[in-house]
This record gives C-alpha cells, sequence and structure tokens, in this order.
C-alpha cells in the first residue's frame, strides 16, 4: 500500500469516526467527545487498524477502528460477505458469552460501517501471545514460561467455549469445499514461489491426494463449527486476567479440526527454531489439549486433511516471508523441508491409506501425530 492510498484510508476513517463516534458518545454515555487523537497505526497485509484515543468530560476512552483492505490473497473472502459486518455480528454474539468463561474473553464491538468496511471496537490492554513465544527458548525464565503455559492453556479453551457457541453441528463432507479451495489458492501460489524447491509435480500430487482423502468422508457426518478464520498466537492479546482472541476476518463455518489443525502447526513450525527448547514446546502443545477438552483422533481422515492444509499454508508462508536474519533463514528452510518430507512420506503410504471415515490414514508410524513431524 502507497504513502498516499494510506494516508487518504486514515483520513476517509478518521472524518467517519469523529462522526460516529460523537452519536456514541452521545446515546451511550449522555456526554459530547471533546477530542478524537490517533496514537497509532498498524498496516496488516488484510487489514488497516488504527488506535485512538477519545477524550469526553468524564475521561479517556481508547478504541481500535479495523478497515479491510482487499488483497490478492483475500478477495475470495472479501467479495462473499462484507467482513466487517461478519466481525461485528460474530463479537456482538460473542462478547457477552464470554463474560462467563475465566480468563476468556473477545474485544468489545463498538459499532460498524458498512460501507467503508470499517469495525471499531474496544481496545485490550496486553502484549501479543507470539512475543511471549521468546520463553520457549533455552535458559529464559521460567515463570515467563508457566505464565506462557497458563495462555495456551486458556487457548484451548478459549476454542472450546468458541466452538460451543457457534454451534457444533454435524454436516456432509461438502463442508470440505472452502476448504479444499483455500488450499487449492495457496498451492497455486506455492508452485510459481517455490519452483526448483519442490520435487516436479509435487503441488498437483498434493491436490490429488486431498481430494482423493475427502472423496474418503462421502457419505459420513462431518463435525462443524464456527471458524476463526486465523487462528494463531499473533491474534491473541495475553494479559494478567487471561487472553483476549482478535481478527475475525474470514470467519465461517467450517470443519471443527481447521482451528485445531492450525495452531497445533504454530506449534510444530517452532521446534525447528535453533533456540527453541523441544521440552517446553512440547508442554506447550499438552496445555493448550488440556484446555480445549475434547477427545481428538489425529489419524482420523477429516484431522489429516486439515493438517495437510495448514503444512501447505506453512509452506507457503517460508517462501514468501522472506527474512534477512540468517538464522531464521534456516529455520524457515527447515521448516519447508519437514512439510516436504512430510507429504512425500504420506503418498507413499497410498497402499495403506484408508478408503473409509472410520479408517485411519497410512501406517502405524505415520498415525496420530496431530501436526508433529514424521520420524523415519
Amino acid at each position: 500500500m502507497g504513502v498516499s492510498e494510506r494516508e487518504n484510508i486514515v483520513c476517509d476513517v478518521l472524518k467517519c469516526l469523529e462522526r460516529r463516534l460523537g452519536d456514541y458518545y452521545s446515546s451511550v454515555f449522555q456526554e459530547p467527545l471533546q477530542t478524537l487523537t490517533p496514537f497509532r497505526l498498524i498496516e496488516r497485509p488484510f487489514s488497516v487498524i488504527l488506535f485512538l484515543a477519545a477524550r469526553s468530560p468524564s475521561g479517556l476512552r481508547r478504541f481500535v477502528a479495523k478497515k479491510v483492505v482487499h488483497h490478492q490473497a483475500n478477495l475470495s473472502v472479501v467479495r462473499e460477505k462484507n467482513q466487517a459486518v461478519v466481525e461485528y455480528t460474530v463479537l456482538s454474539k460473542l462478547h457477552p458469552l464470554y463474560q462467563q468463561v475465566p480468563r476468556c474473553s473477545v474485544p468489545q464491538p463498538i459499532f460498524v460501517v458498512p460501507e467503508l468496511e470499517l469495525c471499531v471496537i474496544g481496545c485490550v490492554e496486553g502484549e501479543m501471545l507470539v512475543d511471549r513465544l521468546r520463553y520457549v527458548r533455552f535458559f529464559t525464565s521460567v515463570k515467563g514460561f508457566r505464565n506462557l503455559c497458563q495462555s495456551y492453556f486458556d487457548c484451548g479453551r478459549w476454542l472450546r467455549h468458541f466452538q460451543e457457541y457457534t454451534g457444533i453441528t454435524l454436516k456432509t463432507v461438502n463442508t470440505f469445499e472452502s476448504v479444499l479451495q483455500r488450499c487449492y489458492e495457496r498451492v497455486q501460489s506455492l508452485e510459481q514461489s517455490a519452483q526448483g524447491r519442490i520435487p516436479k509435480n509435487f503441488c498437483a500430487a498434493i491436490m490429488d491426494w486431498l481430494t482423493e482423502k475427502i472423496r474418503g468422508l462421502e457419505g459420513y457426518p462431518v463435525e462443524v463449527a464456527g471458524r476463526h478464520g486465523d487462528f494463531g498466537p499473533w491474534n491473541v492479546i495475553a494479559g494478567t486476567n487471561g487472553i483476549t482472541v482478535i481478527d475475525f476476518l474470514g470467519y465461517k463455518e467450517e470443519p471443527v479440526f481447521v482451528d485445531v489443525a492450525h495452531w497445533l502447526m504454530t506449534i510444530s513450525d517452532e521446534n525447528v527454531g535453533l533456540l527453541n527448547s523441544k521440552g517446553r514446546l512440547s508442554e506447550l502443545r499438552r496445555q493448550f489439549l488440556l484446555g480445549y477438552a475434547r477427545e481428538i483422533d489425529f489419524g482420523s481422515l477429516a484431522f489429516v486433511i486439515c493438517e495437510a492444509v495448514q503444512r501447505v499454508i506453512s509452506m507457503l508462508g517460508c517462501v514468501v516471508h522472506p527474512t534477512k536474519q540468517y538464522h531464521h533463514r534456516i529455520e524457515a528452510q527447515r521448516r519447508f523441508k519437514r512439510h516436504v518430507r512430510w507429504f512425500q512420506l504420506r503418498m507413499e503410504e497410498v497402499s495403506t491409506c484408508p478408503k473409509r471415515f472410520n479408517d485411519r490414514v497410512g501406517s502405524k508410524a505415520l498415525a496420530g501425530n496431530g501436526c508433529q513431524d514424521i520420524k523415519r
């Protein structure tokens, strides 16, 4: 996004917010809004986030205005529904429900401006959970790691309640259509970006393999619920009173394992970190699953399909988000190779892969890893 485009967006947003927040203060607080000052701007690939300080006779309050940005990678999502309205609707339903759940919350929705694809929420104090992953490194604070474990337990509990609140139901295999389409888009990008780093016809083989696995679910029920869209530690704010999950861009109903596999893959990917303790990462995984407290068959067709999609997304991230730091480049290369090897081993097991829903995927050596690396 260019400087002039960014300035125009901020200017349009501020003009709208001064009027809308003024009306909000009059109706909710019965007092005038005196000043509205932006104090921080964050540009993400799919959104522009503006932090605001609003002053009135009763004091200072902080808000966050999030404007959806159309990007080549999210066009299928933003064209389907107005994502600002989707997020506001979801938060309006979830916010009062999470007030009953210890240490788990979502931001308070304030209002939505559909024509600007703009959603305004209450500001949440705390630290991004992804920044606390420094405590998985060797020789870092034991107390800091304990707090990190608590946050991961809270995230598991948050996801369990999220799926319950959005409604866990049984659907047909067609519920995987959006998952497969999303994977296909990532595979196309991967094929263009990773030339020379993947075997010939590797991307086509991934799609054929996934299509076969999804076909194996035909005629059997699939558990579905609300899917966050990007459930990872970069979208969780951790504080002394627990965690708050933010950014529901792309929310829709999909298989329950999508968010679970996404979160577990973020832990698995950290295993390539040169300074990271595998023992601490294993404990984070355990704490998350304890908080989630729902039985998961990691060898089931439904889970392995979701895991495979997350591995494709992780592979793409390794090649489209280059870093200048040498050790991070090494870690990305190791992560990429591990995912390639996972797919190769899976596809070598064609003769033992299940044809029916109740069968487990692959041999005993490959089944039930749950986003952990296969060791051969």
